[in-house]
C-alpha cells in the first residue's frame, strides 16, 4: 500500500466520527482562530468554521505531501508536458512570472494596442474615437474578461465594454441596436479560430457593420481586432496580421485572462493596472509555491475541499461573495473548477474510483439569503460555503457596505452554531461548514491573489486526484456534434434524428 493510499485509509476512518464533531464547540478552542486562519497581504482566509479538529487537519497535510503538490506545481512552472493527453505544458502560471520572449511580444502588443485605443490613436473608419468594445468570445474568451473588468469597474477609465458569447438573438441585436457602428471596435477572441457559437456571431456582428459602415470587407478594417492561438486562421478570415494578437497553445481557456485574451480588461483598466493583476497573481503563486501546505491558503482550500468531496458525501460548493460587482467571479470559478476536474479517468488512463470536481454554484450576497440559504440552514444537504468579502469598498455606501458585511458574517454564524428551539421548525441544527475570504480592498493586486488562489487550489485537487485538469474532452465532442448538425449532417442515431425532427433542424 502506498503512503498516499493509507493516508486516505486514515482519512477515511475519521470521517466515521466526523458526524460527531460540533464546529461551534470546536470554535470555543482559544488557538482554534490563529491554528486556522491565514494572513496575507491584503488577503485573509478564515476556515475556522468547518468538519475537521487538529487530527484531521493532520492527516489532510499528510495527503498532500504524501501527493507532491508542490512537486507538480513546479513541473508545470517549468513548463514540462503536464497536460498529458495533448501533449502540451501549461503555461498560465508562467503568464505570472518568468514570461517567454515570444510571449512577452505579444504583452508589449497587448499594451501598445490597448493604449492606442485608450488614448485615441486607433481610430475608427470615420477617423473618430472608440467609445464602445465588443469582445466575442465563449468559455475562458468570455468568463475570464468579464469577471476582472466588472470586478475592476472602479477603475475602468477607457471604451465601455460589452460582451457576447451566446447566440442568443435578441441579446445580440438589443446590443448592436443601441451602439454606433462608427465608434464601435470588435475584438474576436477564440484560440482555434473555429468556435461554432463565436464565429456565428462574428458574422451577424461584421454584417451589421459592414452595412452601417457601408465597408464590403469589414473584417480588414480597423473595427476589428483578433485574438487567437492559429494567426493563419484569423489572417484566412481577413483580419490583417497587424491586427491579431496571438497566444500559446498551452495556456488553456478558463487560465487566459493573463494572456492577449486578457485585452479587453487591458483596454478598460489600463496596461498599468493590468500589470498590477498579473503581479497579485504572481504574489500568490509564490506563496502557493514556497509555504508550508499547513500555511498555504491554496493547498487547504483543496484540501477542505477534498475532505466534504471524497470523505463526507458533500456533491456540491457555494460559491457566495458580498458584493455585486463579484458575480462573475461566481460563473468563473464554476468553470475553472467543473472544467478543470470533471474528469472520471486518471492520468494514467485508468478509471477512477474516487469522486472528483464537486458541482460549484452560487449568487451574490444578500439575494443568495432570500432563496436558497434556507435549504443551508435546514436542508439535509451538506453544502461547503466559500464567502468573499470586501472590507473597505471605495464605490460603496457606508451604511449599506457594513449592512452586507453584517449579513456575511451572521451567515457564517449562523450556519456554524444554529439555533435551538423547543418548536423544531424553528430549530437550525448548525454545523454547516464556511471558509471566509477577505479582501482588505477590491484592487488589481488583491484581484489577481483571489483569481490565482482558486486556480492553484483547482490545480492541487487535480494532483489529488490525479487527473488532467487542462483538457475538456467533453466540452469538444458537444463542440463536435454542434458543428456537424449546424452544418446539415444528420445524426446516425434514431434518438437523435427525433429529436432534430421535433426541433425542425432536419431541413435547417
Amino acid at each position: 500500500m502506498t503512503r498516499k493510499n493509507q493516508i486516505w485509509g486514515q482519512l477515511s476512518d475519521l470521517a466515521v466520527a466526523a458526524n460527531k464533531l460540533s464546529i461551534k464547540e470546536l470554535n470555543v478552542e482559544p488557538q482554534r482562530d490563529s491554528k486556522f486562519s491565514i494572513n496575507l497581504e491584503g488577503i485573509q482566509l478564515d476556515f475556522s468554521r468547518h468538519l475537521i479538529n487538529q487530527g484531521i487537519f493532520d492527516r489532510l497535510i499528510d495527503l498532500a505531501k504524501a501527493s507532491k503538490i508542490r512537486e507538480k506545481a513546479l513541473d508545470m512552472l517549468q513548463e514540462k508536458l503536464v497536460n498529458k493527453t495533448e501533449c502540451r505544458s501549461a503555461t498560465h502560471m508562467t503568464l505570472r512570472s518568468k514570461i517567454s520572449d515570444k510571449n512577452q511580444g505579444e504583452r508589449n502588443k497587448l499594451f501598445r494596442f490597448s493604449e492606442s485605443i485608450r488614448n485615441g490613436d486607433w481610430k475608427s473608419s470615420s477617423n473618430q474615437r472608440f467609445t464602445d468594445v465588443i469582445n466575442i468570445g465563449i468559455g475562458g474568451s468570455e468568463l475570464g474578461p468579464k469577471m476582472v473588468s466588472e470586478a475592476l469597474k472602479q477603475y475602468a477609465s477607457g471604451p465601455t465594454l460589452h460582451f457576447l458569447s451566446n447566440p442568443d438573438g435578441e441579446r445580440i441585436f438589443s446590443l448592436l441596436n443601441s451602439l454606433q457602428a462608427k465608434t464601435t471596435l470588435i475584438i474576436l477572441s477564440s484560440k482555434s479560430f473555429t468556435t461554432t457559437e463565436t464565429m456565428t456571431i462574428a458574422k451577424i456582428v461584421s454584417h451589421w457593420l459592414a452595412k452601417e459602415l457601408e465597408i464590403d470587407d469589414v473584417e480588414s478594417s480597423e473595427h476589428f481586432i483578433a485574438v487567437t492561438a492559429d494567426k493563419g486562421k484569423a489572417i484566412a478570415h481577413g483580419i490583417p496580421k497587424e491586427q491579431i494578437i496571438t497566444l500559446d497553445e498551452s495556456i488553456g481557456g478558463r487560465y487566459s485572462v493573463w494572456s492577449s485574451v486578457g485585452l479587453p480588461v487591458c483596454i478598460s483598466i489600463g496596461p498599468d493596472r493590468f500589470k498590477e493583476f498579473i503581479a497579485g497573481g504572481k504574489m500568490m503563486d509564490d506563496h502557493f509555491l514556497n509555504s508550508e501546505y499547513q500555511e498555504n491558503m491554496p493547498v487547504l482550500l483543496a484540501l477542505l475541499g477534498i475532505w466534504y468531496n471524497n470523505f463526507l458525501g458533500s456533491q456540491t460548493c457555494a460559491v457566495i461573495p458580498y458584493l455585486e460587482r463579484l458575480s462573475p467571479l461566481i460563473d468563473f470559478v464554476q468553470q475553472l473548477e467543473m472544467e478543470s476536474n470533471g474528469k472520471s479517468v486518471s492520468l494514467d488512463g485508468i478509471p477512477l474510483t474516487a469522486t472528483t470536481a464537486p458541482i460549484v454554484w452560487g449568487r451574490t450576497g444578500a439575494g443568495s439569503q432570500h432563496s436558497f440559504f434556507q435549504l443551508l440552514h435546514q436542508g439535509t444537504k451538506l453544502v461547503p460555503v466559500d464567502f468573499i468579502g470586501v472590507k473597505n469598498d471605495a464605490l460603496g455606501h457606508k451604511e449599506l457596505h457594513k449592512l452586507s458585511l453584517a449579513s456575511l458574517a451572521a451567515q457564517a454564524e449562523a450556519l456554524a452554531n444554529g439555533q435551538y428551539d423547543k418548536n423544531a421548525h424553528l430549530s437550525n441544527p448548525g454545523n454547516k461548514p464556511s471558509s471566509i475570504l477577505l479582501l482588505d480592498e477590491l484592487t488589481p493586486y488583491n484581484f489577481g491573489k483571489l483569481v490565482a488562489l482558486y486556480e492553484n487550489k483547482t490545480f492541487s485537487q487535480a494532483v489529488i486526484w490525479n487527473i488532467n485538469p487542462f483538457d475538456q474532452w467533453g466540452v469538444e465532442l458537444g463542440k463536435r456534434i454542434t458543428m456537424e448538425l449546424s452544418s446539415g449532417i444528420k445524426p446516425k442515431n434514431r434518438s437523435g434524428q427525433l429529436l432534430i425532427k421535433k426541433m425542425g433542424l432536419e431541413d435547417f
